[in-house]
This record gives structure tokens, C-alpha cells and sequence, in this order.
């Protein structure tokens, strides 16, 4: 069940990735964040189609490892389970990026791009397994963490708005700093106005 969970989400995040994303790779970021954002919207009405907007709750994890009783106290033990899987799963993650080939490339990409391109290496399948990868690992995060919370249709956006906040307010403040002058106010607007505003509706 995680294992499909996990390859489902990463098949979805690949086609998004190869058919839209790559399309705004070399723009401004805040254009590839707005249009992830935008995405996430899409994917959230479509799961309220399908599975309608009550909670559903995933309580037969708990059942299965019950709970453990250790100095007078209970612990759950699928709490306790997943200690040594997000333990393993880290391990993974940084052994395949620091001790294999395909993980040495990926930094390379990472950290020159340029450079990269120049010896050889497919900078765009990088781009696109690395994304897939990082959906899977959000899939099988999110599916190991349902039983502990009760599940509802959409990924409840409205936590993502200081990102947005955030990030329009550091661009504008690097941008003065680089150029030596204020904004103006129409300027200033057109680059960070459209993520704030989204993160002030979220709040």
C-alpha cells in the first residue's frame, strides 16, 4: 500500500514536471512558484471531486501495533515504528546523494549547472528524476503520517502562505539593495504583490 502510494505520486509529479514545469525552468522563480501553487489548487479541487470534502480517517495502523507500556507510561506503537523507518529513510536519502554515482551528479547539477551540461550530463532527466523522487518521498510521508491525523481532500494550502510572504518580501529587499533605490510602487507590486496578496487571503 505505501509502495503504490508512493509510485503513484511520483508518476504524477513526472508528468507534471516534463509537461509544465519545465516550461518556466530559467524564468523568474517567484513565476515557478506561482505556477506550482496554481497546480496544487487544480490537484486540490480534483481530489474534493473524487473523494468529497469529509474526513477520512485511517485507524487500523494503530490497531495493529497497539501500545506499549514502559514505566508506568503507554506510548502508541506506531509512533514508535515510525522512529526507525524516517531513521532509514534519511539514511537513504544521504547515502544515495554522497556515496553513489547517480546522487554525485545530482549535486553537480545542484551546485554548477554549466559545468554539468559541458561534461556530458543530461541536465533535464536530472531535473525530472530528482523531482519524481522528491514526490515519492512526499507521498510516503504523507502516507505513513494519515493514520495519525484524519485525512481531508485537498493539501490544506493556507499553510504555505508565509513562504509566499516571505520570499516577495526578501526579493524586494535584495533588488533595493542591488540597485540602490526604492521600488516604486507599481514595480514592486508587479513582482511580489500577486504571492502576498495569495498569502494574506491564506491567513
Amino acid at each position: 500500500m505505501l509502495v503504490s502510494v508512493a509510485l503513484i505520486a511520483s508518476a504524477i509529479g513526472l508528468l507534471l514536471e516534463r509537461g509544465l514545469l519545465k516550461m518556466f525552468y530559467g524564468r523568474d522563480e517567484v513565476v515557478l512558484l506561482l505556477v506550482t501553487y496554481a497546480v496544487f489548487l487544480i490537484l486540490e479541487d480534483v481530489t474534493k471531486l473524487i473523494w468529497g470534502v469529509n474526513p477520512i480517517y485511517a485507524t487500523q495502523p494503530y490497531e495493529l501495533f497497539g501500545t506499549l507500556e514502559f514505566a508506568g507510561l503507554y506510548y502508541v506503537g506506531y509512533d514508535l515504528v515510525l522512529i526507525p523507518i524516517s531513521a532509514a529513510i534519511g539514511f537513504a536519502v544521504w547515502f544515495g546523494l554522497n556515496r553513489t554515482i547517480t546522487g554525485k551528479i545530482v549535486l553537480a547539477v545542484i551546485h554548477n549547472e554549466e559545468m554539468s551540461v559541458s561534461m556530458g550530463v543530461r541536465v533535464k532527466r536530472v531535473y525530472a528524476v530528482a523531482f519524481a523522487f522528491g514526490v515519492l518521498l512526499a507521498g510516503l510521508a504523507g502516507a505513513l503520517t494519515a493514520p495519525k491525523i484524519s485525512m481531508q481532500a485537498g493539501p490544506h494550502l493556507g499553510c504555505h502562505h508565509p513562504e509566499f510572504r516571505h520570499r516577495g518580501d526578501r526579493r524586494a529587499r535584495q533588488r533595493r539593495g542591488r540597485g540602490g533605490r526604492r521600488d516604486s510602487g507599481r514595480a514592486r507590486a508587479r513582482r511580489i504583490g500577486a504571492p502576498d496578496a495569495a498569502g494574506r487571503a491564506c491567513s
